[in-house]
């Protein structure tokens, strides 16, 4: 038996709508949403999608099954888009708040 899921989410264009088999692994589930993304909009990578249901961020390699989704139901899920980190430089490091911005004595 088949599970409806309903994906939505601040950096989705549309809500996509999936119908998937209980043996179907989470990132399968990114690779169907990726194939559904709107037309025009930029593409994230499948590492920067993340699935989140019941407050729960559900691993790549776990079986909906696995991840307790409710068989024969229409499940709504958040699909977000993990923001890439950029590396602070050695100056920004050194700058921190608790560092005296003065060289005076009194402070």
């Amino acid at each position: 038996m088949s599970t409806i899921l309903r994906l939505v989410g601040p950096d989705l264009p549309n809500d996509i709508k999936l119908t998937m088999e209980q043996s179907t692994t989470v990132l399968q589930v990114k690779e169907a949403a990726l194939a559904q993304w709107g037309a025009g909009a930029t593409l994230p990578t499948l590492q920067q999608l993340r699935i989140i249901h019941q407050g729960r961020f559900l691993s790549d390699e776990k079986t909906l099954k696995d991840s307790r989704i409710p068989e024969g139901e229409t499940v709504a899920m958040h699909l977000i888009i993990k923001q890439t980190e950029t590396k602070q430089t050695d100056a920004e490091k050194a700058g921190d708040d608790k560092t005296p911005k003065c060289t005076c004595i009194v402070c």
